[in-house]
């Protein structure tokens, strides 16, 4: 063998080298890449940091596809699952309740005991327990003032910035548009510093002066015994006082009947509603629009029609994730048996969210007290499963629930990925077919119903439900 060939077998074996080097080392990055975020190992949950090293900072919390989780890691980089905790969070004293699987209890109250003495706390949405503000010890009228003082620069900052995108937006449209005479101006200026004085004033003596005394007074009658009931009548009355006493209710209501032509009475708006239709950006859907359309309207039905005292909500939710799995594997974009998919998570590719929740004077019917407390039987807690545990209404159904069907069909290219990526529910989902739909976006139709004591009924008139009705009103 020449020189000539020597080098070039030289460095033909230097490049192979390089080459597998390389290969190896985008391995380990990728490896390095897929151990970040939240995992479990041995046991024992972790969080890993960008850089691939474990987090020991604390507190932290977890977005993992648009679902928040709270966590709190201990030095040794192991969440901590050993219930009550309470620690400094941003200069506060916080306390938390963080369960077996290292995520922090957000729903409502808990009774729990620690070295035999017992604990009664209401946990919030973002998992830390409420804390009740200190009625503060006032001498006089100069101590009064000297904590309006320091509450006062708070409010006159929100209120200025709560305020901005009006005057921005008024200010644009003034110049394009509008072009009020200066005389007009000059009276609309003067009305929203009025506003703004008469907002700052307002919170600063709300949270300042009555928020404190009120928690104190609400304590008081609640320790009271066998008078605590007294509450109760009492907070229904000031509701009462609160709503029919505030001016912009009663103008709402009587626009609201005035814009409908009498189609919705003044007297039926002291209740929530929540409706949703989806129509195309242009006059008519498009085929492929279309087709989902039509899928949504038959799992939107399969619900409906099954609604009735006794019926758990949580089997209509089944209902309308195998309709919407009938139709999927009619476009080919599943397979297998659609109720299986349905109870084994696969379908809420398409339908991550609940089917609906409880409705009343709020639009999510006392959300703040707690999901579980309110959509769930006693004792019954939520799905882990991705999809289901989003579901707020899962308890049987009784005489006089007001609750929303709102079933939809949705396309998200970054839950495809991930599945795709991870290889679930291979067994039902066609991931090769998907790519073509990723630009669709999703739809969705929600309806409001009653519970009666021999079925349901719709509340409100009916809704355009398929694919022609929409377009029709669309075009009107």
């Amino acid at each position: 063998m020449d020189k000539t060939s020597e080098s070039r077998l030289g460095r033909s074996l230097l490049a192979g080298v390089l080459v597998c080097l390389a290969v190896v080392m985008a391995i380990w990055g990728l490896t390095q890449r897929s151990g970040r975020g939240l995992k479990t190992q041995n046991g024992q949950i972790l969080f890993y940091n960008e850089d691939g090293s474990l987090y020991t900072g604390g507190y932290q919390e977890v977005t993992h596809l648009g679902i928040t989780d709270y966590y709190f890691f201990q030095e040794d980089g192991t969440a901590f699952t050993g219930g009550y905790k309470a620690f400094e969070k941003d200069g506060k004293r916080v306390y938390y309740y963080f369960q077996k699987d290292g995520t922090a209890y957000t729903d409502g109250y808990l009774n729990f005991t620690v070295d035999g003495q017992e604990y009664h706390f209401y946990f919030q949405p973002d998992g830390s327990a409420y804390v009740p503000p200190i009625m503060p010890e006032i001498a006089d009228s100069a101590e009064l003032w000297a904590m309006f003082q320091v509450g006062l620069p708070t409010y006159i900052e929100e209120i200025a910035i709560s305020l901005a995108p009006i005057l921005v937006f008024f200010g644009i449209f003034q110049a394009v548009s509008f072009k009020l005479p200066l005389r007009q101006l000059r009276r609309m200026i003067v009305g929203l510093i009025y506003t703004y004085i008469g907002l700052v004033l307002f919170l600063t003596g709300a949270n300042v002066g009555f928020q404190a005394l009120g928690v104190e007074l609400g304590a008081k009658i609640a320790s009271m015994g066998p008078w605590r009931f007294l509450l109760i009548p009492i907070a229904i009355l000031m509701g009462w006082y609160i709503i029919n006493a505030e001016p912009a209710v009663h103008v709402l209501n009587k626009q609201v009947e005035e814009l409908s032509a009498g189609a919705i009475s003044e007297n039926a708006m002291h209740y929530a509603g929540d409706l949703t239709t989806t129509m195309p950006v242009g006059t008519h859907f498009t085929e492929q629009q279309r087709t989902v359309c039509n899928i949504l309207r038959r799992a939107h039905l399969a619900a409906t029609s099954s609604l009735r005292p006794g019926i758990e909500y949580r089997e209509v939710h089944k209902l309308v994730l195998t309709e919407i799995a009938k139709g999927m594997i009619d476009l080919g974009l599943m397979k297998g048996d659609p109720v299986e998919a349905s109870v084994a998570g696969a379908t809420c590719m398409f339908l991550p969210h609940g089917l609906g929740h409880m409705m009343g004077l709020d639009v999510h019917d006392m959300e703040n007290f707690g999901e579980v407390n309110v959509g769930y039987e006693e004792g019954r807690t939520k799905s882990t499963l991705f999809g289901w545990k989003s579901l707020r209404l899962a308890k049987a159904l009784e005489p006089g629930f007001v609750f929303t069907v709102e079933p939809g069909i949705y396309f998200i290219p970054e839950l495809i990925d991930k599945w795709r990526a991870e290889k679930q529910f291979t067994d039902f989902i066609c991931y090769d077919k998907l790519d073509a739909w990723k630009g669709f976006g999703g739809i969705r139709g929600e309806e409001d119903w009653l519970i009666l004591g021999d079925g349901a009924r719709r509340l409100g008139k009916y809704k355009p439900m398929s694919p022609e009705e929409i377009e029709a009103e669309r075009n009107r």
